[in-house]
């Protein structure tokens, strides 16, 4: 599992995702466009950044 925390603001990225768990997967977007799937986990953060497509996951109500 990939431990990236970073502190990022919502509104630079329009690729954002609202998720409800603090450990989420991402794949891009699938086809020639993805990447490999990885496994990320916020730990005690609200957000994290794919390291691949730049996704950004948000814990809702965060």
């Amino acid at each position: 599992m990939i431990n990236m925390n970073t502190s990022n603001n919502i509104q630079d990225n329009d690729n954002n995702e609202i998720v409800d768990t603090t450990k989420v997967s991402c794949s891009g977007i699938g086809g020639s466009l993805g990447h490999p799937k990885v496994y990320l986990d916020m730990g005690d953060e609200k957000t994290i950044r794919c390291p691949y497509c730049s996704k950004l996951f948000t814990l809702e109500n965060s």
